[in-house]
């Protein structure tokens, strides 16, 4: 969903948010980790691209780009632990452009931010 062509760019995001949240009902990390890891990186690339409040997206996504940080130091730990070396790399650079954007970034508004480099996690 969040990668469908449309004019509704966050109401896609907010629906594919509540597909992710639904499918780590089952992939949990206990149970299906390496699954539970590209959902939540996927998660995290939604979270980049989603203005904290969608009916103000002027006032940028600080909150949506911490959340997406802490979501892909998850997915590195992880990616680690079960020899994902490519995927933990990509997770660590994502974490790098967050904190960089992080730092410019205004904090009332954050409308200079260049997002996210566009890759799924499967």
């Amino acid at each position: 969903m969040q990668y469908a062509s449309s004019s509704h760019v966050v109401e896609n995001d907010l629906r594919a948010l509540e597909a992710y949240d639904e499918d780590l009902k089952v992939r949990t990390r206990a149970a299906m980790p390496l699954e539970y890891t590209n959902t939540i990186a996927n998660k995290a690339i939604c979270l980049w691209n989603l203005p904290d409040h969608p009916a103000d997206p002027g006032n940028g996504n600080r909150a949506n780009l911490t959340a997406a940080r802490e979501y892909y130091r998850e997915c590195r730990e992880i990616f680690l632990g079960y020899g994902e070396a490519d995927n933990a790399r990509i997770v660590a650079e994502a974490c790098e452009q967050i904190d960089r954007e992080l730092l410019s970034a205004p904090a009332a508004n954050s409308n200079g931010l260049s997002g996210p480099a566009q890759h799924h996690f499967n």
